[in-house]
């Protein structure tokens, strides 16, 4: 009879851990972990790239604290890209070349880039969402219109949230293309810097 008891009192425990680890097969545990991305570039003083650079040749520092490097990685990425073109009086000798950096640039970049163009003068204008047409990217080019005015922070706003709401890659970078000072914004600097850093957009 003790036998007995003690093999049944076995066999419930059996089924017991069974049942709990069918009970820990099916728990998941989900962590959020907040991985902050810092584009890093590193050039010599007439602008070519620094190769070979690894993750021990970085240190990040966070109000004084030294942060942990999670992940580093040195690869062309796909971009959201918008190409922010001055159509200002000011550039009028140096609209041609303008637009042939601007497309030199574009034929130059990972094919799996998407290119948006944003004109400022008097008006700010999104001349092309975001595309890899280099087609259509060009034509935008070519119908900007110049005007005597420069709405420089206005447009800055409008690439910031244009690459926000529309872009699908994680990476996304404004390129301005300008010789001139704003005269025309409705926004201001310190209203564009506050957007610019939100938004975790890099800008050149």
């Amino acid at each position: 009879m003790l036998r007995r008891l003690l093999v049944l009192t076995l066999f419930a425990a059996v089924t017991l851990l069974s049942a709990q680890n069918k009970d820990l097969d099916d728990l998941k545990l989900t962590v959020d972990v907040d991985l902050v991305q810092v584009p890093v570039s590193v050039v010599v003083k007439h602008g070519f790239p620094v190769p070979g650079l690894r993750r021990e040749h970085f240190i990040v520092y966070e109000d004084k604290v030294l942060q942990n490097l999670s992940l580093f990685t040195h690869e062309d990425i796909p971009l959201s890209v918008s190409l922010v073109v001055d159509a200002s009086g000011s550039i009028l000798q140096m609209q041609d070349k303008l637009n042939a950096a601007a497309m030199t640039f574009i034929h130059e970049s990972n094919p799996q880039d998407e290119t948006s163009i944003v004109s400022f003068g008097e008006e700010v204008f999104l001349e092309q969402p975001l595309t890899s047409n280099r087609e259509k990217l060009s034509s935008a080019l070519a119908r900007i219109t110049l005007t005597d005015s420069t709405a420089f922070y206005d447009a800055v706003y409008l690439a910031i949230k244009h690459l926000e709401n529309d872009a699908s890659m994680e990476k996304k970078v404004i390129i301005i293309i300008s010789d001139g000072e704003d005269n025309r914004s409705k926004q201001d600097f310190p209203s564009v810097l506050t957007e610019l850093r939100k938004s975790k957009v890099a800008l050149y």
